[in-house]
Formats: structure tokens, sequence, C-alpha cells
């Protein structure tokens, strides 16, 4: 491989850098998501529930 110039040097270390920041990000989004779905998990089902016993409560009473 030839040499590179510092110019391609720069640009290589700066891709790197940057991919190595995506990963990063990419990790804290996770976490956050995983998170926030520990912490809405029990409320969406609880909601989910209501809304299926209150459709069960409309069909009766049809």
């Amino acid at each position: 491989m030839e040499d590179m110039t510092d110019k391609q040097k720069a640009a290589r270390k700066l891709a790197s850098d940057y991919s190595r920041y995506l990963f990063d990000q990419e990790n804290l989004v996770e976490r956050i998501v995983d998170r926030k779905w520990l912490e809405l998990s029990s409320y969406i089902e609880e909601l989910v529930d209501k809304k299926v016993q209150e459709a069960m409560n409309a069909m009766q009473h049809q």
C-alpha cells in the first residue's frame, strides 16, 4: 500500500473517530430506550387491559 498523504491520514482518522462516535451514540440511545421501556411497559399493559375491558363492556351492552 502506498504511503498516505497527511490529508488522507486525517480523513481516515476523522472517519474512524466519527464511526466510533456513532457507535457510542447508538449504545446510548439503546440504553435510553431500554430504560424507558421498563418504565412504560407496565403502564402500557394496564392501558391495553383497560381498553380491552372497555371494548368488551361496550359489546355486552349492545
